[in-house]
């Protein structure tokens, strides 16, 4: 029996070892990232572009509530003029969507995860309209639902990405990316991975790196209007509530350093970032979670065109 505990302390001291050590490569990795923050003007700049989006909606994939608050999983839908559509993330399907929540029902106490519309039933026809898509981070939160848009005779969808996402995937991100690569109708098209990134053929949006939450984290900035378009920047899961850009709160410290690993120092420049371009330019930041602040800009679910 001695022999027997023995050799599980072992076991288990070496799975501990190997998660301290998966733990201390992903904060060193993420630490390393520093992208440098676009100026204002830049981002000012894109409202100038005739070939802007004319409309953004949104599609709620899936919530889920605790007794505190309600999180959210959404895809954005921007779409211009002549029907071209682009999506910002893409949310899970409905098994997907249960099997992520389950984990904070067990350890949390959170209500079962409610489903709403998927990706795939929400566009309906407008799949044909794609003209690509983008992903804040590569968390499976935010990018299994891919895998419902690549049905039989898709035709091809661009994925606009920084070298990050791909290059230096974390432990973290691995299962994220794992969708895009099995993906038949997915093809990758690299973006910058500094300053302002652009989407070919895709007026009025870009992207900026934000890396302090997973190396390839984005946030999407898009000027959405025919006339006195407004701005909205789209932060992934730079901030879980839109209270912690505004506070320069970082995330709990058991999340950002056992579950996600994350730089803080390179967040809080983010969120300082994000603050002011919301109190001297206007923007309209939305986290990707928080359902509070996505209906307190009143954006419309999306609907087929008619």
């Amino acid at each position: 029996m001695g022999s027997i505990l023995k050799g599980v302390a072992v076991v288990l001291s070496l799975l501990l070892l190997f998660l301290l050590g998966g733990l201390s490569c992903a904060q060193i990795g993420i630490r390393q990232e520093r992208p440098a923050m676009p100026d204002a003007a830049e981002l000012l700049a894109l409202s100038r572009e005739s070939d802007r989006p004319i409309r953004l909606s949104w599609i709620k994939t899936a919530t889920q509530s605790d007794p505190d608050s309600t999180i959210v999983h959404p895809v954005f839908v921007l779409e211009w003029s002549d029907g071209r559509t682009l999506l910002v993330d893409t949310g899970m399907s409905a098994e997907a969507a249960m099997a992520f929540g389950r984990p904070a029902e067990l350890v949390l106490g959170s209500d079962p995860t409610v489903v709403g519309r998927s990706v795939d039933v929400a566009l309906g026809s407008a799949r044909g309209r794609l003209a690509g898509l983008v992903f804040t981070h590569l968390h499976t939160d935010h990018t299994q639902g891919i895998e419902l848009l690549c049905s039989d005779g898709s035709p091809t969808l661009d994925v606009y990405m920084p070298p990050a996402q791909y290059e230096r995937a974390n432990y973290t991100t691995n299962m994220g990316l794992e969708p895009i690569e099995s993906a038949p109708c997915a093809r990758r098209v690299t973006i910058a991975d500094e300053g302002l990134a652009r989407f070919p053929g895709l007026g009025g949006v870009g992207g900026v790196r934000a890396a302090g939450h997973t190396p390839g984290s984005q946030m999407i900035v898009a000027w959405v209007g025919r006339e006195d378009p407004r701005a909205y920047v789209f932060a992934g899961d730079v901030v879980f509530d839109y209270s912690q850009i505004a506070e320069d709160r970082p995330k709990p410290l058991v999340y950002r350093v056992l579950i996600t690993p994350e730089a803080d120092e390179q967040l809080g420049e983010v969120r300082r970032w994000l603050d002011a371009l919301e109190k001297k330019h206007g923007f309209l930041v939305v986290p990707s979670h928080d359902l509070a602040r996505i209906e307190s800009l009143a954006l419309p679910d999306f609907a087929t065109p008619r």
